[in-house]
């Protein structure tokens, strides 16, 4: 059975600061990121992710899923086909998200939007729900209302 984790924070607390976002200046774009939070069997949003990557694909782009927490990438890829036979794109790991490069990154949840701010390239936020009210009133409902709030002026 295809499985994942999310939500594990300790690897990525450095990228919760108030550094200014890293501007973009390129003008014509080749590769596509989706950083997300693994990608786990059933899960709704990862599928539109796939979806939208493998459609980008099919256009000439360069698409690739990084996932910013740990999870092998062949158990990645198996969930990835579960979720969406046929997607297009290269999973990636946690280990590349350091030396990974792309001309546009895709947040895909409010944490990942922390993670990309201050990579080169032109940043997007893929936004499906009101993400605070995945919380309870407190510092995570906080930080993902600020997190979309800041994610339009990009």
């Amino acid at each position: 059975m295809p499985q994942g984790d999310i939500h594990v924070y300790d690897d990525i607390m450095p990228y919760f600061n108030s550094d200014p976002v890293i501007q973009n200046t390129k003008k014509q774009y080749q590769s596509v990121t989706f950083v997300t939070t693994g990608i786990i069997a059933f899960d709704g949003g990862q599928t539109t992710m796939l979806h939208l990557g493998t459609a980008l694909s099919k256009q000439g782009y360069q698409v690739y899923y990084l996932s910013y927490v740990e999870q092998p990438v062949e158990e990645m890829e198996e969930n990835a086909a579960f979720n969406c036979p046929g997607y297009q794109g290269t999973c990636l790991g946690i280990n590349d998200l350091e030396r990974h490069q792309s001309d546009i990154w895709i947040a895909t949840l409010w944490e990942s939007a922390y993670v990309i701010k201050n990579f080169k390239g032109y940043k997007m936020y893929f936004v499906q729900d009101y993400e605070p009210y995945f919380y309870a009133y407190g510092d995570r409902y906080q930080l993902a209302k600020k997190r979309m709030n800041l994610a339009y002026i990009w």
